[in-house]
């Protein structure tokens, strides 16, 4: 019987403290208040491992690689020396963008604020397949054509979990509706994202998979785990 489990590289506690592979489907799991959890850009098969025991690092797999979620693309939009105001012009003109001149709509698009900046997430509106290639392919297109974002595709790439804390700037990566990302500033919008999240709020994620299995499974348990020692890996 084929095996379809996909795995993923995390990083518990700073981003340093990574190599560390477990199940996609136990993502949720790992997010504890107050704790930083980073998550690898691509899924692997079960290849990876192997690998890791061997070369003890994922930056020289070769093997296939896929997408993570049913919103493959992921933008980085950092603060970088911008103003809060200027970074939320500039998010708010890249999602224009994106509806504009590449036609996605709304369904296509999720907004995340990380904590800092920003993460958007679209669909495969460009075609890229998965394996091999993959993050040569990304890396290699997406520059090109957006100048905007962080270039992220490497083979070894670490995002920040969706629901996870940034400890440097002390809130916590949360998803906003479009609606809120073109009526909000950024006080109200970090206002939101000061506690970690206990409901399933009014945005649009279905096609972000971390984001529906995360409201499923977890935010009753965030709740829960607030007062919980948090373990962080030596």
């Amino acid at each position: 019987m084929e095996n379809n489990q996909k795995y993923v590289e995390i990083a518990e506690g700073y981003v340093g403290n990574r190599s560390i592979i477990i199940p996609s489907n136990e993502i949720a799991q790992r997010l504890e208040p107050k704790k930083e959890l980073y998550i690898s850009y691509y899924e692997y098969d079960d290849e990876i491992i192997e690998h890791l025991k061997v070369y003890k690092t994922v930056s020289s797999y070769k093997g296939n690689k896929y997408f993570s979620s049913n919103a493959p693309i992921l933008f980085d939009i950092d603060k970088g020396n911008l103003t809060e105001k200027a970074l939320l012009e500039s998010v708010r003109n890249f999602v224009k963008e994106l509806k504009e001149d590449w036609e996605l709509n709304n369904d296509e698009i999720v907004i995340w604020f990380s904590g800092r900046g920003f993460h958007i997430q679209t669909s495969d509106f460009l075609g890229f397949e998965e394996g091999k290639a993959l993050a040569d392919i990304m890396k290699n297109t997406l520059p090109k054509l957006f100048e905007l974002p962080d270039p992220i595709y490497t083979n070894n790439r670490l995002i920040r979990c969706p629901y996870s804390y940034n400890s440097k700037s002390g809130y916590y990566k949360i998803p906003l509706s479009h609606s809120e990302l073109y009526q909000l500033d950024m006080d109200s919008i970090k206002e939101i994202a000061i506690n970690p999240p206990t409901n399933s709020r009014d945005v649009n994620t279905k096609v972000s998979r971390y984001a529906n299995k995360i409201h499923e499974d977890l935010i009753v348990d965030v709740k829960e785990k607030e007062n919980t020692p948090i373990k962080i890996s030596d």
